[in-house]
């Protein structure tokens, strides 16, 4: 990779760590589905070759609240004790446990909307 490709890289990659944080419900009561959220944030980065280590960086500036506790806990228990790529695995197979659910966003949001109005 020639240093001007570095440098681009390097510049579109400080810009999506830049983008505001997410709060990541799994509960179908915050601004951000879960379900919507991951392969937007996917598509985001598809054209950036990023390494494990960034990518786990991207979701420790990406994310806030509880799903930034479960990439916190993964990155702190166990990086020291394995590679960036099994922690970075690790770190997504803990957040889809915690927050994918089986239905679609569009889903999610009409169930919300009934819940609401029902009160």
């Amino acid at each position: 990779m020639s240093t001007r490709d570095y440098i681009k890289l390097s510049k579109a990659f400080k810009m999506i760590k830049d983008t505001p944080k997410a709060d990541i419900y799994g509960d179908k009561t915050g601004p951000i589905l879960y379900r919507s959220w991951k392969p937007a944030l996917e598509r985001e980065v598809a054209h950036l070759p990023l390494s494990s280590s960034q990518w786990l960086k991207l979701l420790k500036v990406r994310t806030k609240g509880p799903a930034l506790t479960v990439v916190q806990d993964v990155a702190n228990r166990v990086l020291p004790e394995s590679t960036p790529e099994t922690t970075l695995q690790m770190a997504w197979e803990f957040l889809d446990e915690r927050f994918k659910t089986s239905q679609q966003p569009s889903q999610e949001i009409l169930n919300t909307c009934l819940l609401y109005t029902s009160d």
